[in-house]
C-alpha cells in the first residue's frame, strides 16, 4: 500500500491509508481528546435526565451507523435494522431485570444476540434483491417487536 502523495500532482491520493487515516487532522485529535474528557466526566456534572438524553442519542447513533453501513456503503435498503436492535436490547433487559446479571455481561449478551439474529437473517437474505430485502426485513421488524394480539413486544416477557 502506497501512502506517499504522487510528486507531480501533490493533492492527489496514492494509497488508502490517506483515505482511512483517522488523524487527518488536528481537529479530529481535539475532538477525540474533548469527546473522552466528556465521557469520562459527564457523570459528575450532568443531571439523570442530561444523561438519560445522552444515553437515547447514543443508542440512535449505533443504529443510524448501521443503517449508514448498509445503504450507503452497499447500497441496499433494509427496514429491519431496530429489530436487530430491539433483540439485543430485549436480551440484555431480560439478563438484567429476570436474572440478575451485571449490566457489561448483559450489554455483550445483547450486542451478541443482536448480531446472532443479523446473521440467521442476513445469511439467507444475502439472495434477495432489490425491494425484496426491505419488504422482507419490514416483516422481521413487525414481528419482533409486536405481538398482534396485545401489541407488546414478546421477546422481553414471552
Amino acid at each position: 500500500i502506497l501512502t506517499r502523495r504522487d510528486s507531480a500532482n501533490p493533492a492527489m491520493l496514492r494509497g488508502h491509508l490517506d483515505t482511512v487515516s483517522l488523524w487527518r487532522s488536528g481537529w479530529r485529535k481535539a475532538g477525540l481528546v474533548l469527546g473522552l474528557v466528556a465521557y469520562l466526566f459527564g457523570p459528575l456534572v450532568l443531571s439523570d435526565f442530561q444523561l438519560s438524553v445522552i444515553d437515547y442519542a447514543g443508542i440512535a447513533a449505533i443504529g443510524a451507523i448501521g443503517l449508514n453501513v448498509l445503504t450507503g456503503y452497499t447500497g441496499q435498503i433494509s427496514l429491519g435494522q431496530m429489530a436487530f436492535v430491539a433483540i439485543g436490547a430485549a436480551v440484555s433487559a431480560k439478563c438484567t431485570i429476570a436474572w440478575n446479571v451485571d449490566i457489561t455481561l448483559a450489554l455483550v449478551a445483547g450486542g451478541v444476540a443482536g448480531a446472532v439474529a443479523a446473521f440467521a437473517v442476513g445469511l439467507p437474505a444475502l439472495r434477495l434483491r432489490g425491494l425484496y430485502l426491505a419488504v422482507t426485513t419490514l416483516g422481521l421488524t413487525y414481528g419482533t417487536v409486536t405481538d398482534d394480539t396485545t401489541g407488546d413486544c414478546w421477546l422481553v416477557w414471552g
